[in-house]
């Protein structure tokens, strides 16, 4: 008998809030880990730019990339989770209207 329940695939692409850094001649992008109450870093990622803009605010910064690979760069960072579509967090950060022109004019 088959299972009825739908089973939600693991998405392939997703978006990441992540931010642009030019430093000393470098352009990289920083991903925006995530504390949580217990100590463990987490990376939020979003299966829509829809699910960011409802958690993080219109003005967040993203990236897409694959799911494997947010994973992998986590892994190799030492963050403990990245958690697929979580809820927002009234409390967190948000990026307002002009804050990657000063972040950019900062960065030289």
């Amino acid at each position: 008998m088959a299972d009825a329940t739908p089973r939600q695939r693991t998405p392939e692409l997703v978006f990441v809030p992540a931010h642009p850094r030019n430093r000393g001649g470098r352009h990289d992008v920083i991903f925006e880990v995530r504390g949580l109450p217990d100590g463990r870093r987490m990376l939020p990622v979003f299966t829509s730019t829809e699910r960011l803009v409802d958690a993080l605010g219109p003005v967040q910064p993203w990236v897409s990339l694959p799911l494997s690979k947010a994973s992998e760069l986590m892994g190799r960072a030492g963050v403990d989770l990245v958690v697929v579509d979580p809820p927002a967090d009234q409390d967190a950060a948000r990026w307002q209207d002009g804050d990657i022109e000063a972040l950019l004019r900062s960065q030289g």
